[in-house]
């Protein structure tokens, strides 16, 4: 239910406000700036009604303050409304203008008016975003136009997806254009990686909480299949869940409704679940680590990406694309591959993927210093720098200790990386614990 403040010192004003909207809003009534201050301070609002004129200041500078620091959507009350001064409040923020005497009728039109219109805002914002930030899913192989066919018919539908393939094959990619093609394309796309945050905090960034539920749930706080409603979420390494979220993840899809930790009653979602994992599940179902009853509702359209090996063609124009990408982003001059700069890419094996050969190209870009053109040796230099399993000195000219420390401290900082820095994460690739690996982390910054 969305939330509305209005600020009027006149009980009649609040009094009209409250008949006009209690049925479909939660409603909050303050007198004066100060108190308004300290309420927006502490929860958040739709929509703000602000009388002009209050007992302890001027409600057009307030509302200069708002726009500032909040942003809120405020709509200006006054009993002493001239052009100019509606003019002003609009051109300050206030979305719109409310001159006493009131009546419901007016109190309903412009609230409804305002929030349709926050409404769509926020639609085109969020697909401005969403645009920006491209969705890098290119090719010319067979194989590559059969995924893309799939993706136009599976984006009909609002059955459950499951994206199958190695790490670094693009899953996400294939995620936000299933997204991005369907009719839910308007509202929200989320994503979560179900390894990269602990199992006792998974439950509540899906599901959220509500304040209070426990110690240190200061405020509500919506879960990701809450901010998906009408949307798409896309559950990552969905393997790594444990077996008691699956049966909630389970439940929340049968029934469309999730109930957030410390709520009184269930709400209701309507969103395209869409997972993915590098794991063979049929094995995680054998060895008792995945349930059944949830894959088979999980894996309702099945879409497997194969490796980029299994695809050379799509090496050239994947790898073109970074190039021109990297090259804008950086400011530097549009680079090109040279014939057997192309075929060495096209020869190598991609352990990484997608994801290896795009860091390829970007490490070239910004270390490349002489020339247009990009030789075997500037790949075969970024492929070194980026490779974890380094070849060290085979002429031993160093003590085994000082090899091994070496060899530790580059494992462990490449490991970080890929993994964006999540200690949690990357502690759980290297099969420690994240105290012990914070631990070690502290000693390569020493040496």
């Amino acid at each position: 239910m969305k939330k509305i403040l209005v600020v009027d010192d006149e009980p009649k004003i609040r009094y009209l406000f409250l008949e006009t909207l209690e049925k479909n809003f939660s409603l909050d009534f303050l007198e004066t700036i100060k108190s308004a201050r300290n309420k927006i301070e502490k929860e958040n609002f739709d929509l703000i009604f602000l009388d002009l004129k209050l007992p302890d200041g001027d409600g057009m500078e307030f509302l200069q303050e708002i726009m500032k620091e909040k942003k809120i959507p405020v709509c200006i009350i006054t009993g002493y409304g001239t052009t100019e001064l509606a003019v002003k409040a609009i051109k300050i923020g206030a979305y719109d203008f409310l001159e006493k005497p009131l009546n419901k009728e007016k109190i309903r039109i412009v609230t409804d008016n305002i929030l349709n219109r926050v409404e769509k805002e926020k639609i085109i914002e969020r697909l401005t975003q969403e645009i920006k930030r491209e969705i890098p899913f290119v090719g010319k192989s067979n194989i590559y136009k059969e995924i893309i066919k799939k993706i136009e018919t599976f984006s009909k539908s609002s059955s459950p997806v499951l994206i199958t393939g190695e790490t670094g094959v693009g899953k996400d990619v294939v995620a936000r254009l299933l997204h991005y093609m369907s009719d839910r394309r308007s509202f929200p796309f989320e994503y979560i990686n179900c390894a990269s945050i602990p199992k006792d905090l998974l439950e509540s960034e899906l599901f959220g909480f509500k304040k209070g539920a426990f110690t240190g749930a200061h405020r509500d706080k919506k879960g990701k299949f809450e901010l998906a409603d009408k949307g798409s979420l896309l559950l990552n390494e969905i393997c790594e869940m444990s077996k008691e979220l699956q049966a909630k993840i389970l439940d929340a899809i049968e029934n469309k409704e999730i109930f957030p930790l410390g709520a009184e009653k269930d709400i209701k979602v309507d969103i395209r679940i869409i997972s993915a994992t590098n794991k063979n599940i049929e094995k995680e179902i054998s060895k008792g680590n995945f349930r059944e009853d949830l894959y088979y509702r999980l894996n309702v359209l099945k879409l497997n990406i194969p490796p980029l090996r299994e695809r050379k063609e799509d090496i050239e124009p994947i790898a073109i694309y970074y190039l021109r990408k990297f090259c804008e982003e950086n400011n530097k001059p549009y680079y090109e591959f040279s014939e057997s700069a192309l075929k060495y890419l096209i020869d190598y094996p991609f352990p990484g993927n997608v994801r290896e050969l795009k860091n390829i190209i970007e490490k070239i870009v910004i270390t490349k210093e002489r020339g247009n053109i990009i030789t075997v040796n500037d790949i075969k230099l970024a492929i070194e720098n980026l490779n974890v399993t380094k070849i060290y000195d085979v002429s031993v000219t160093k003590p085994l200790k000082i090899a091994l420390e070496e060899f530790k401290k580059d494992y462990i900082l490449k490991c970080l990386e890929e993994n964006g820095g999540n200690i949690t994460l990357t502690a759980k690739k290297l099969g420690i614990h994240r105290v012990q690996l914070q631990r070690l982390l502290k000693e390569i910054k020493k040496k």
